[in-house]
């Protein structure tokens, strides 16, 4: 999957710097609020050694890989959210 799934599925851009991290530099990852599920990517610095990838938040043992999913996974969640 690529970082132009998440700018086009409507994902926000959150930035965290050294000072909030602690890390030494600044990296970035998108999230996408629906209801009360966040949906959330890996980091860019992460995704720079692998491919970019998305779960819901908390979850330890999922990740969607690829796009079709993600998207299909949305879909659902959207049609199903009060």
């Amino acid at each position: 999957m690529t970082e132009q799934t998440f700018i086009d599925l409507g994902f926000k851009r959150n930035k965290v710097t050294p000072e909030e991290s602690g890390y030494d530099s600044t990296y970035y990852y998108y999230t996408l609020d629906i209801g009360d599920i966040c949906l959330m990517s890996n980091s860019d610095d992460v995704a720079n050694d692998k491919e970019w990838s998305c779960c819901i938040f908390d979850s330890m043992t999922m990740e969607i890989k690829g796009a079709g999913d993600l998207i299909n996974l949305i879909k659902i969640i959207k049609n199903n959210t009060i």
